[in-house]
């Protein structure tokens, strides 16, 4: 068995949270990921996300305790308005249409808009970032996961500092052509995020070799077939399913 931890971060916690009157009622969820990570035997694991609502200040103390006392996880509380502008907004009107290659509408191209998804975009990230780092230890597995957590990797490694911390980082979607990339305000922000990661995860080689392409493009960064080199000390390697 593992002596190592590997920490889950995801933007949302497998656990479903309903109100009830004056109490909680908490269920684990169903989804690809969850049943992966139910399959998941010989390591000890810790799942940190959002609880899939606004929790009031007041509760969040009993429902950290009892989310961590019944399923082993940790919850990154996000009020309404970041959710509507990091999850709703630039994650999944911004980030997933262009994985996706579809064109941005006009109506995401209004630049007082995106900027405001940008900065929650940012906000958000921290918060995960801030919550992985308080609990990490020195030989922890953190895994990022998927595009609405692109930043949270050079966050956390700048938190944790030079620790042995392994940090690694999959996308559950595609990622584009650089000709479409290059679209997106902040795609050098975005990259760099990412490139503080160990290990960056694809489904399939066409994905890996876009973001290669958009590393080396946009970021002028020599890469090969196993990842993305140089970077100051830090080699990135990248991989497939």
């Amino acid at each position: 068995e593992d002596s190592r931890r590997l920490l889950v971060i995801s933007n949302r916690l497998p656990i479903t949270i309903s109100k009830q009157e004056n109490d909680y009622s908490l269920n684990m969820s169903s989804g690809g990921l969850v049943s992966a990570m139910q399959a998941l035997k010989g390591i000890e694991m810790v799942w940190i996300g959002w609880p899939g609502r606004e929790i009031p200040s007041s509760d969040q103390d009993t429902i950290s305790t009892r989310l961590w006392n019944e399923y082993k996880v940790v919850p990154v509380f996000l009020d309404n308005e970041t959710i509507e502008l990091y999850y709703n907004g630039f994650s999944n009107e911004i980030l997933w249409p262009l994985f996706h290659y579809i064109s941005p509408t006009i109506e995401n191209t209004n630049v007082d808009k995106l900027e405001r998804q940008w900065e929650a975009y940012k906000y958000a990230n921290k918060r995960f970032a801030d919550t992985v780092a308080a609990l990490a230890k020195d030989d922890d597995l953190i895994w990022v996961n998927d595009y609405h957590l692109m930043l949270a990797p050079k966050m956390i490694r700048e938190m944790l500092g030079k620790t042995h911390a392994c940090i690694g980082w999959f996308l559950h979607t595609p990622f584009p052509s650089y000709e479409v990339y290059r679209m997106l305000n902040y795609r050098e922000e975005v990259l760099e995020g990412v490139l503080s990661a160990d290990l960056c995860g694809f489904h399939i080689a066409d994905y890996m070799r876009h973001f290669l392409n958009a590393c080396t493009r946009i970021l002028g960064l020599p890469c090969t077939e196993k990842g993305v080199e140089n970077i100051g000390e830090h080699t990135v390697y990248c991989r497939t399913e």
